[in-house]
């Protein structure tokens, strides 16, 4: 009554290979170099695999090179207008995602690779062409911030834009693919990128000196003084 019958094994113990053994096979994994020709596969690999397969695609994907070589592949097929490459990549993009892996999250949401990461989400097959959205320029650099007062740590303001952008990924990109054990990942991302921004600007013995001389300078209700509130 507990749905443990299909994993039993009664050759298990007995010399013989059993369910068990065969999923401690199946956290070995090999997957080929990211190629226009190989991007499905791995896509399939990602998005297919067993539950016990899950923490080795994770490190398969966050080896030295490996993620930012799938990406170059999906800029090489969005500038071939490849179809099939694009759609791979985005599959493959979201179910790395959905791995639900801190340290692939991490790398992913890096500032080396979080703009092709959104890139690639982009192409949803379950939105219209005439209706996306180019996320991407919505992470891009600092367009999207409003810095009202100067924040000189860059590794602080590296933080602030990662959680902006984890932010806009969970509650706008993939609003309604996330599962909740992603999504919660995702929040807890959020949330250690705002401590270490507010440790950092702590630390900072200009800033909060700087902000509340600003706000006591400004006229209360005008523009200014929303944005430093």
């Amino acid at each position: 009554g507990y749905g443990y019958g299909p994993m039993y094994d009664p050759n298990l113990g007995h010399g013989q290979p059993g369910a068990l053994s065969q999923q401690v096979r199946e956290t070995t994994l090999d997957f080929p170099d990211p190629r226009l020709d190989t991007i499905s596969s791995i896509a399939s690999s990602v998005t297919k695999g067993s539950v016990f397969q899950r923490e080795a695609v994770a490190n398969q994907l966050s080896k030295p090179g490996y993620l930012n070589s799938i990406l170059e592949c999906f800029s090489t097929a969005e500038d071939l207008e490849d179809d099939e490459g694009i759609k791979a990549a985005n599959r493959l993009i979201t179910g790395a995602i959905l791995l639900n892996d801190t340290n692939l999250l991490e790398l992913m949401f890096s500032e080396r690779h979080v703009v092709q990461v959104v890139a690639a989400l982009e192409y949803d097959p379950h939105v219209p062409e005439e209706a996306r959205v180019r996320h991407r320029d919505h992470v891009k650099g600092t367009m999207s911030l409003k810095e009202v007062v100067p924040i000189q740590d860059p590794v602080c303001r590296s933080k602030i834009l990662q959680s902006y952008r984890i932010a806009y990924v969970k509650d706008v990109i993939l609003a309604r693919s996330l599962d909740d054990a992603t999504y919660a990942t995702l929040s807890s991302l959020q949330l250690f990128s705002t401590v270490e921004v507010l440790l950092s600007l702590q630390g900072d013995k200009r800033f909060f000196p700087d902000l509340f001389a600003r706000i006591a300078e400004s006229e209360k209700g005008s523009e200014e003084w929303r944005d430093l509130i």
